[in-house]
C-alpha cells in the first residue's frame, strides 16, 4: 500500500500493487469458462458460410406490434446514434468511428423503427450494399453481440412487412451463423442472453434441421440464463436500469414470437418476467426515464410505460408492489434481492418526492464491464422534476470522461482517501469490488428508513466501513453518514467527501451560511440543502449526462472533512420554499 499524497484534510491512499494488483483483482473474479474462451477464440477462426439461406416460415398466428425505437437513418448512407451523426461512405468499420457508434451501425436498428415504411428503399439498398461490403467472418459486422441484434431486426422486418427479399434472407441466415459460432461464453450476461434470443428466432422464423438446431439450443441457453441472470426480485444481475429495459424488452420479444409460433415461451422467462417488469418500474423516476446507477442513460432501451403497454398486449403484468409504509403516507419499495430501494412521500403533493437508493453490493464479480463505484449513492425528485443526481453515462470510449462516470467522485456519495469504492478501471475493468456488510429497512413515525454500510474502503487502514441512512418523511430527506474503522490501528487522517450532484436545471443559491443552500428550479425554490456543520462546503464544477454523446457542466454541494475514527455527519434536504 503506498501513501501517494498528504494534505491539511488527510493522506491519499492507493490500493495495493497498482495496476498489477487492479489486473490481478480483477481476473481473481473470473470463471473459468471465461478465461478459457477468451483464448478459445483468439486461436478458432468462425466459419460463417454464404449460402442459399433456408425458408422464412410465417407465425402461425397474429403476432402483437413492436415497439418503435427513434428513427437512426437519415439519409440512404446517412446515420445518427448516440447523438451523433455520420456518413458510411466506402467502409462499415472506419477506425475513427467510436466503438459503440460502429455496433449500432451493424444492428440495423432503423429497419423497425417510427416511419419505417416510409425509408423502405433505403432499407432494401442498405442491406444490399451492407452484405456486398462485409465479407465474413472479420470485422465489426460479424461480431457476436451486433450479429445477435441484427438478426432479431431482420426477422421482425420480414414478419412486419410481408417480404421475402433474398438479401434481407441471406443476411438473417449469415447473422444467425455467426452467432451460432461465437457465442460469447468469454462475456456471458447480457451477451450471451442475446446470443440465445437471436438463435431462437431466427430457429423459429427459418425452415430445416440447422434452424431446428438454432432454436434448441437458443431455449437452452435462455432457460439456464435467465436463471442465472435473473435475481429474485427481477433484477438483471449486471444491476444496470438501462439493461434491465434492454433484457425485459428482449423477454417480451421472446413471448411474442413464441406464441405467434405455437411454442410455449421458454418457461424461466415467462416466470420471471412480472417480478422484471416491476424493478425497472421501481428504478424509473416520475419523468418516466431511469435512475442512472451503473451504466445507465435514456434513448438506449425502451421507456418503461411502453414496455408495460408492449407487455399488456402479450398478456403480462408487472408484479403488484408490496411497500412499507409510515403513518405519514411515506412508503418503501423494497428491491432485497438486489439491494436497492425506492423511497417515496408527499404523494399528493406539489413535491412528491421519489429517492432511489443503492444499498447494493457490486453484481457478479464475474461481470464488472457495466459496473460503477457508486455504491451508497441515491437520486431524488420533487414534483417529477430531478434534484440530486448521478453523472450517467455519456461514452464508453476509454478515457477521462468514462472514468469521471465510473469513479465514486461521479456519484452522489461518500468518497475516501479520493479512491473508488470499487476499483474501476479501463472501459469495462473493476478489481476489488465493494461490498454490503449490512442493511435494514423500516418505517416509523418519522418517516421510511433505508440503512446499509460497504467495505470497498477495507484497503485503507483499520480497514474503514461507510455506513448510510436515509429517513424519508413527508416534508425531508435526511442522509446520515457513518466511517468507522472495522479493525483497531493506527489509522492517519483520509479525506472524507460528502458529494451531491445536482441536475443541470437547479441552481444552488447560498442562504447566508456556509452549510445550506436554496436549491431553485426554473426560478422557483423548491427545496433547502442542510450540510453537516463540521465539514467545508462549497460548489464543485462536475458534468452530468443527458445521454450517449452529450454531457455538460453541471455543480454539486462538496463537503470535505478528515476522518482518523469514527466519524459521522447529518446533512438534509427539506422540501418546498423556507
Amino acid at each position: 500500500m503506498t501513501q501517494v499524497e498528504t494534505q491539511g484534510t488527510g493522506a491519499i491512499i492507493q490500493r495495493p500493487f497498482g495496476k498489477t494488483g487492479a489486473f490481478l483483482r480483477t481476473v481473481a473474479g473470473l470463471r473459468p469458462i471465461q478465461i478459457v474462451n477468451r483464448y478459445a477464440r483468439r486461436l478458432a477462426v468462425p466459419r460463417i458460410e454464404s449460402r442459399t439461406p433456408a425458408r422464412f416460415r410465417p407465425p402461425a398466428q397474429a403476432m402483437a406490434p413492436f415497439p418503435e425505437r427513434e428513427p437512426c437513418m437519415l439519409a440512404p448512407l446517412r446515420f445518427r446514434f448516440l447523438n451523433e451523426t455520420r456518413e458510411v461512405a466506402g467502409t462499415w468499420d472506419d477506425p475513427a468511428w467510436p466503438r459503440l457508434w460502429a455496433y449500432n451501425l451493424h444492428y440495423f436498428d432503423d429497419l423497425n423503427a417510427a416511419g419505417a415504411d416510409a425509408r423502405g428503399a433505403w432499407q432494401v439498398q442498405m442491406v444490399e450494399r451492407w452484405l456486398a461490403a462485409n465479407p465474413p467472418p472479420k470485422g465489426t459486422a460479424w461480431e457476436p453481440y451486433p450479429a445477435s441484434l441484427r438478426t432479431v431486426n431482420l426477422a421482425k422486418w420480414l414478419l412486419r412487412t410481408g417480404r421475402r427479399d433474398a438479401s434481407f434472407l441471406r443476411a438473417l441466415d449469415m447473422s444467425a451463423r455467426a452467432v451460432r459460432c461465437q457465442l460469447e461464453y468469454h462475456l456471458l450476461g447480457n451477451h450471451l442472453w442475446a446470443n440465445g434470443k437471436a438463435l431462437y428466432i431466427a430457429g423459429l422464423c427459418l425452415e430445416g434441421a440447422e434452424a431446428a438446431e438454432w432454436m434448441k439450443l437458443g431455449a437452452h441457453i435462455l432457460e439456464a440464463q435467465a436463471v442465472e441472470q435473473i435475481l429474485t426480485d427481477g433484477a438483471h444481475l449486471e444491476l444496470s436500469p438501462m439493461y434491465q429495459g434492454t433484457i425485459v424488452e428482449d423477454a417480451l420479444d421472446l413471448v411474442n414470437f413464441s406464441h405467434g409460433y405455437g411454442r410455449a415461451p421458454p418457461d424461466a422467462i415467462l416466470q420471471r418476467l412480472p417480478a422484471m417488469l416491476a424493478w425497472l418500474a421501481a428504478m424509473t423516476h416520475p419523468d418516466g426515464d431511469i435512475g442512472y446507477f451503473n451504466d445507465a442513460a435514456p434513448g438506449i432501451a425502451h421507456r418503461v410505460g411502453t414496455l408495460e403497454r408492449y407487455a399488456q398486449a402479450l398478456g403480462v403484468r408487472p408484479l403488484p408492489q408490496t411497500r412499507l409504509a409510515a403513518p405519514d403516507g411515506s412508503t418503501l419499495e423494497d428491491l432485497a434481492a438486489s439491494g436497492y430501494a425506492r423511497l417515496e412521500s408527499g404523494a399528493s403533493t406539489p413535491l412528491a418526492a421519489v429517492a432511489l437508493c443503492d444499498a447494493a453490493s457490486v453484481g457478479a464479480r464475474y461481470l464488472p464491464g457495466h459496473v460503477h463505484a457508486d455504491t451508497l449513492s441515491f437520486e431524488l425528485s420533487l414534483g417529477g422534476r430531478r434534484i440530486i443526481v448521478n453523472s450517467g453515462t455519456s461514452t464508453y470510449a476509454e478515457g477521462k470522461q468514462r472514468m469521471h462516470e465510473r469513479s465514486t467522485r461521479g456519484h452522489s456519495t461518500v468518497e475516501l482517501a479520493r479512491a473508488d469504492s470499487s476499483e474501476v478501471w479501463a472501459s469495462f475493468r473493476c478489481g476489488a469490488q465493494a461490498r454490503i456488510v449490512g442493511r435494514f429497512v423500516g418505517a416509523d413515525a418519522d418517516g421510511v428508513h433505508l440503512q446499509a454500510a460497504h467495505d470497498g474502503y477495507r484497503f485503507l487502514p483499520g480497514h474503514l466501513i461507510h455506513e448510510r441512512h436515509w429517513q424519508l418523511g413527508r416534508n425531508s430527506l435526511c442522509i446520515d453518514d457513518r466511517v468507522y474503522p472495522r479493525r483497531l490501528s493506527a489509522v492517519s487522517p483520509v479525506p472524507m467527501i460528502l458529494r451531491f450532484i445536482l441536475h443541470p436545471e437547479v441552481e444552488p443559491r447560498t442562504n447566508g451560511a456556509d452549510t445550506g443552500w436554496k436549491l431553485r428550479v426554473a426560478g422557483r425554490e423548491v427545496a433547502r440543502f442542510h450540510g453537516d456543520p463540521s465539514a467545508a462546503w462549497e460548489v464543485e464544477a462536475t458534468t452530468f449526462a443527458w445521454g450517449f454523446g452529450n454531457h455538460s457542466g453541471t455543480r454539486a454541494l462538496v463537503g470535505r472533512l478528515a476522518v482518523s475514527e469514527a466519524r459521522s455527519t447529518h446533512c438534509e434536504i427539506r422540501f418546498g420554499p423556507a
